[in-house]
Protein backbone atom coordinates (compact mmCIF):
# COMPACT_ATOMS: atom_id res chain seq x y z
CA UNK A 1 0.00 0.00 0.00
CA UNK A 2 1.38 3.40 -0.92
CA UNK A 3 0.51 7.09 -1.15
CA UNK A 4 0.54 9.14 -4.34
CA UNK A 5 2.81 12.08 -3.54
CA UNK A 6 3.26 13.67 -6.98
CA UNK A 7 1.62 13.62 -10.40
CA UNK A 8 4.08 13.85 -13.29
CA UNK A 9 1.57 14.02 -16.13
CA UNK A 10 -1.77 12.54 -17.17
CA UNK A 11 -0.34 9.00 -17.03
CA UNK A 12 2.36 8.76 -14.33
CA UNK A 13 2.51 9.42 -10.59
CA UNK A 14 5.13 9.09 -7.85
CA UNK A 15 4.08 6.67 -5.10
CA UNK A 16 5.69 6.50 -1.66
CA UNK A 17 5.67 3.23 0.28
CA UNK A 18 6.18 3.51 4.06
CA UNK A 19 6.28 1.16 7.02
CA UNK A 20 3.95 1.45 10.03
CA UNK A 21 6.33 3.92 11.68
CA UNK A 22 6.13 6.24 8.65
CA UNK A 23 9.64 5.56 7.34
CA UNK A 24 9.80 5.49 3.56
CA UNK A 25 11.23 2.29 2.13
CA UNK A 26 10.45 2.82 -1.58
CA UNK A 27 9.55 5.53 -4.08
CA UNK A 28 8.23 4.39 -7.45
CA UNK A 29 7.03 6.12 -10.60
CA UNK A 30 3.94 4.17 -11.66
CA UNK A 31 1.47 4.35 -14.49
CA UNK A 32 -2.00 5.25 -13.20
CA UNK A 33 -3.28 2.02 -14.75
CA UNK A 34 -1.18 0.14 -12.15
CA UNK A 35 -3.04 1.72 -9.22
CA UNK A 36 -5.97 0.41 -7.23
CA UNK A 37 -7.89 2.99 -5.20
CA UNK A 38 -8.22 1.94 -1.57
CA UNK A 39 -10.99 3.33 0.63
CA UNK A 40 -10.07 3.00 4.30
CA UNK A 41 -12.11 3.32 7.48
CA UNK A 42 -10.61 2.67 10.90
CA UNK A 43 -11.90 -0.61 12.32
CA UNK A 44 -13.37 0.99 15.46
CA UNK A 45 -15.39 3.49 13.38
CA UNK A 46 -16.64 0.73 11.08
CA UNK A 47 -17.74 -1.44 14.00
CA UNK A 48 -19.48 1.51 15.69
CA UNK A 49 -21.35 2.47 12.50
CA UNK A 50 -22.57 -1.11 12.05
CA UNK A 51 -23.96 -1.03 15.60
CA UNK A 52 -25.91 2.21 14.93
CA UNK A 53 -28.78 1.46 12.51
CA UNK A 54 -30.10 5.03 12.73
CA UNK A 55 -26.79 6.60 11.66
CA UNK A 56 -26.50 7.27 7.95
CA UNK A 57 -23.06 6.78 6.47
CA UNK A 58 -21.81 9.96 4.76
CA UNK A 59 -21.48 9.88 0.99
CA UNK A 60 -18.21 11.40 -0.19
CA UNK A 61 -17.85 12.79 -3.68
CA UNK A 62 -14.37 12.05 -4.96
Amino acid sequence: MGTVIDEYDAEFVEVEFSNLQGCTYALEALNKSQLIILHHSPLAETQWLKSQPSVQKPVLNR
